[in-house]
C-alpha cells in the first residue's frame, strides 16, 4: 500500500472502540482526526490523536444529521468519512446524493447495505448461497407469533432484525419457547423498538424475529474480518475466535484468539461480499452449529469493535479504506504469524471477580479467565488502554462506571448474575 498524504478525517460514534482504534491509526499517521458526536465525554475526543471534536446532532435526529455532514462537507471538502456504526452505514448509504460530493468516501450503493444489516434479507442471500443460517423464524404480525408459538419449544432468543434506530440498543433476550415466548415477545418489541426513521422505513423490522439459541455462540463464534476493494480485484480477511462475551450469555466480545486460516468461511464472506456489491471493511460472526459447521450470524459493514485486533496482526483496515478511496492500488498485507489475544484486560479483570463473587463462575475459572494472552508464547493487545493514550481509556472507565450507578438493578444482573 501506497504511504498516504496527510488528510483530514471525520470520525463519529466517539464511544466505539472501533473509532478510538481507526483515530488512533490515522493520528499516528499525521493525518487530523475531528470525532462527531452528540456525547460531547466521548472516550475517543479525548486522544491525543484527536484534533478536534465537533457536536453531531442526536440520532434521533436523522436529518438534522444529514445537514451537518453536508454542510461540514461543503466547509472541508475532501474530508474522508467512514461509517464506524451501523447507524452511519445507513444514513450514509441512504443519503449519499447529498453527502458524498463533499467527502472522499466509499459508499456502496442503500440496497446493499440493507441486504447485509437487515437480518432476513442477510440471511435469505446467505441461503441462495449455500451458507448456512441458523435456525430463525420471522412472525409478521400477532397471527404468526401465535401459529409459531405452537411449534416452538426449547430456548429461543428474541432478536431485532437491525441494531441501526434501535432506541435501547439490545442484542436479543433468551426465553423459553411456548405459550410464554408470547408475552415475552411482545414485552420485548414494546420496549426495544425503533425510531421514526426505520419504523417509517419498513413495517417489517418493527416485528423481532426468533432464534433458535446455541449456549456454544458465548465462546464459539468465529469473526472473520477483512476489506474488499472497490473493484472486486482485492481481498483480504483474517479470523479469530470470541473467547469472552459481556454480558456473558448474549453480548459482545470481551476476548478473542487470533485463529490460522478459515479458508472456508472467509470464501463465503467473499460471495456475499460479491452476491450483493459490498466492498470496504466487514467484520462477519458465525457461530458453531449443532452439526459442527459454522452459521453466519451478522454481517457488520463498517469499522467494528474489535478492529484494533485486525490492526496489530498486520491488516491495517482504516488505511485500506483511504486509499481505495482515493484511488491508490492495494497491495496483500503482510500478516504477523504469533499467538495473539485481544483483550479487554480492565474489564476483565472486573467481571471475573464479579463473577466469582456471584458463584457463576469458579475461582479457576477466574484465574483461567486471567491467564489469557499471558502464557509463554502468547502476544496481546488491548481493545481499549494504549500506553501512550490513556485518556480514552480512562473516560470510557468512567463512563461504565457511572452507567453502573445510573442502572443498579440491571448492572447487579450483568455483574454478578447470568444476563
Amino acid at each position: 500500500m501506497n504511504a498516504l498524504a496527510p488528510s483530514n478525517v471525520l470520525l463519529t460514534d466517539g464511544n466505539f472502540y472501533g473509532t478510538i482504534a481507526a483515530a488512533r491509526y490515522f493520528g499516528r499517521l499525521g493525518h487530523r482526526v475531528v470525532i462527531a458526536d452528540a456525547d460531547r465525554t466521548n472516550a475517543a475526543r479525548y486522544s491525543k490523536y484527536v484534533s478536534q471534536s465537533v457536536e453531531f446532532p442526536d440520532r434521533g435526529e436523522f436529518e438534522a444529521r444529514i445537514e451537518m455532514l453536508a454542510a461540514y462537507g461543503k466547509a472541508n471538502p475532501g474530508t474522508l468519512i467512514y461509517p464506524c456504526s451501523d447507524d452511519l452505514a445507513w444514513l450514509l448509504a441512504l443519503n449519499a446524493p447529498r453527502i458524498a460530493p463533499c467527502f472522499t468516501t466509499l459508499q456502496p450503493d442503500f440496497s446493499v447495505i440493507e441486504n447485509l444489516l437487515d437480518k432476513q434479507k442477510l440471511y435469505t442471500t446467505a441461503q441462495s448461497l449455500g451458507v448456512a443460517v441458523p435456525e430463525t423464524w420471522y412472525p409478521a404480525n400477532d397471527a404468526d407469533l401465535l401459529a409459531m408459538a405452537k411449534n416452538i419449544s426449547g430456548q429461543i432468543l428474541i432478536k431485532p432484525k437491525t441494531q441501526v434506530g434501535l432506541r435501547i440498543g439490545k442484542k436479543g433476550a433468551l426465553v423459553e419457547g411456548g405459550a410464554t415466548m408470547v408475552s415475552a415477545y411482545r414485552q420485548f418489541r414494546s420496549r426495544y423498538n425503533y425510531l421514526g426513521f426505520i419504523r417509517e422505513h419498513s413495517e417489517a423490522l418493527n416485528w423481532p424475529m426468533l432464534q433458535r439459541f446455541d449456549p456454544s455462540a458465548s465462546s464459539q463464534t468465529i469473526s472473520v474480518a477483512g476489506y474488499r476493494s472497490r473493484d472486486g480485484k482485492f481481498y483480504s480477511a483474517l479470523a479469530s475466535r470470541k473467547v469472552l462475551q459481556y454480558p456473558l450469555n448474549i453480548g459482545v466480545g470481551l476476548c478473542f484468539e487470533g485463529l490460522d486460516e478459515r479458508r472456508e468461511l472467509s470464501d463465503q464472506v467473499q460471495k456475499i461480499c460479491e452476491a450483493v456489491g459490498y466492498f470496504g471493511v466487514f467484520e462477519v460472526e458465525f457461530i458453531r452449529g449443532p452439526d459442527g459447521g459454522h452459521a453466519l450470524m451478522d454481517f457488520n459493514p463498517r469499522f467494528y469493535g474489535q478492529m484494533q485486533f485486525e490492526i496489530d496482526r498486520g491488516l491495517a483496515l482504516p488505511g485500506l479504506v483511504l486509499s481505495d478511496a482515493r484511488g491508490q492500488e492495494l497491495t496483500a498485507p503482510a500478516f504477523r504469524q504469533d499467538r495473539r489475544y485481544l483483550l479487554n484486560r480492565s474489564l476483565l479483570k472486573l467481571i471475573s471477580t464479579t463473577q466469582r463473587l456471584g458463584g457463576r463462575i469458579s475461582e479457576n475459572q477466574r484465574r483461567d479467565w486471567l491467564s489469557l494472552g499471558r502464557r509463554e508464547g502468547d502476544c496481546w493487545s488491548d481493545q481499549i488502554f494504549d500506553q501512550e493514550d490513556r485518556r480514552p481509556w480512562l473516560a470510557d472507565m468512567i463512563k461504565r462506571l457511572l452507567k453502573y450507578m445510573r442502572n443498579p438493578r440491571s448492572s447487579w444482573r450483568t455483574l454478578f448474575g447470568s444476563s
